[in-house]
C-alpha cells in the first residue's frame, strides 16, 4: 500500500507540470524548411556550341586544352585557353536512381541530388560562407595496372591501379540559412510506363552550359587498396564552374524532349 500511496503522491505532483516537448527530429526539421524554386529553361540543341555526346567526351576535351590552370600559368594565358568551353552542351546517361516512379499515380520525374563542393576562389570556410553546389556526370574508368598486394598480416591479394576522371558541374555560390541547405535539380517526365520501360536505355540529361570564370578546376584524390577492396584509384576531379542556361530530358534516337519542366530547389 505504501509504495502505492507514493506512486500516487509522485503522478500527482508531476500532473502539473507539463513535460517539454521532444526535440524534432532531423527530417521533421528539415521539412519545416522554407523551400526557394528556381526555375529552369529546357535544352535547346544547337551546332553553334560544342556539343558532347557523354561525359567521356567532354574530359576528353578539358584534357586536349590543357586541363586546369598551371601553377607557372597567367590568368589571361588561361582563360584564353578554356575559352572553348564558354557555351557549350553535355549529353549524360541518366543513373536508375534518378528516375522516380509513382506506382500509385503513375507519375514519373527526375530527380537528383547536387552534392556541395568547393566553391571557386573560396578563402571563407566559416559555417555561414557562401556554398557551391554541383551534379556529378557518369565517372570514366580505366584500369592501368595490375600487381600482387599483401598486408601487414601476410594477406595476399591482386590489386588493380584504376585511374577515374570524375567530371562536376559546379553552380555558382549561394548563401546558406542557419543550416546548410539541400539542394536537388528537379523534372516532371511526359512519359507513360509503358515507353519509360522500352525507351529507357536511350533516354539523356541534355544540358545547356555557360562557363563562369574561373570554370575548369582540377583536383587529384588517392585511394589505397585494401584486402576487402582490391583497387588503388588515383582520381581526377575535373570540376567545371557553369551556369545552366537549359536542361532536358531527351531521347537521342527520336530526339523526342519527355520532360515538362526543370526546376532547382533549396531547402
Amino acid at each position: 500500500m505504501r509504495k502505492v500511496f507514493v506512486l500516487s503522491v509522485m503522478a500527482g505532483m508531476l500532473g502539473g507540470c507539463a513535460l517539454p516537448p521532444p526535440p524534432p527530429s532531423p527530417y521533421e526539421a528539415y521539412l519545416k524548411r522554407e523551400t526557394t524554386v528556381v526555375a529552369l529553361r529546357p535544352y535547346v540543341d544547337s551546332t553553334k556550341v560544342p556539343v558532347f555526346s557523354d561525359s567521356s567526351k567532354l574530359l576528353d576535351f578539358a584534357d586536349k586544352i590543357g586541363g586546369g590552370q598551371g601553377k607557372y600559368e597567367t590568368d589571361a594565358v588561361y582563360q584564353k585557353r578554356v575559352s572553348a568551353l564558354s557555351l557549350f552542351s553535355v549529353i549524360s546517361t541518366i543513373p536508375e536512381n534518378n528516375i522516380e516512379f509513382d506506382k500509385q499515380t503513375g507519375a514519373i520525374k527526375f530527380s537528383m541530388m547536387l552534392l556541395p563542393s568547393d566553391c571557386s576562389g573560396a578563402k571563407n570556410y566559416s559555417y555561414m560562407a557562401p556554398v557551391c553546389y554541383g551534379l556529378w556526370l557518369p565517372e570514366v574508368r580505366k584500369v592501368m595496372d595490375h600487381y600482387e598486394g599483401q598486408n601487414g598480416y601476410g594477406a595476399k591479394a591482386g590489386v588493380d591501379v584504376i585511374k577515374v576522371k570524375r567530371p562536376m558541374l559546379v553552380l555558382p555560390p549561394v548563401k546558406p540559412p542557419s543550416a546548410v541547405p539541400i539542394a536537388r535539380i528537379n523534372g516532371s517526365l511526359r512519359i507513360t510506363p509503358e515507353q519509360l520501360a522500352k525507351e529507357r536505355d536511350d533516354l539523356r540529361l541534355a544540358i545547356n552550359l555557360e562557363s563562369v570564370p574561373q570554370h575548369l578546376r582540377m583536383t587529384t584524390n588517392y585511394s589505397q587498396a585494401t584486402v576487402q577492396n582490391q583497387r588503388e584509384l588515383l582520381i581526377d576531379n575535373y570540376i567545371f564552374d557553369i551556369k545552366i542556361a537549359g536542361v532536358s530530358v531527351v531521347n537521342i534516337k527520336t530526339h523526342q524532349v519527355y520532360s515538362d519542366k526543370f526546376d532547382i530547389s533549396i531547402r
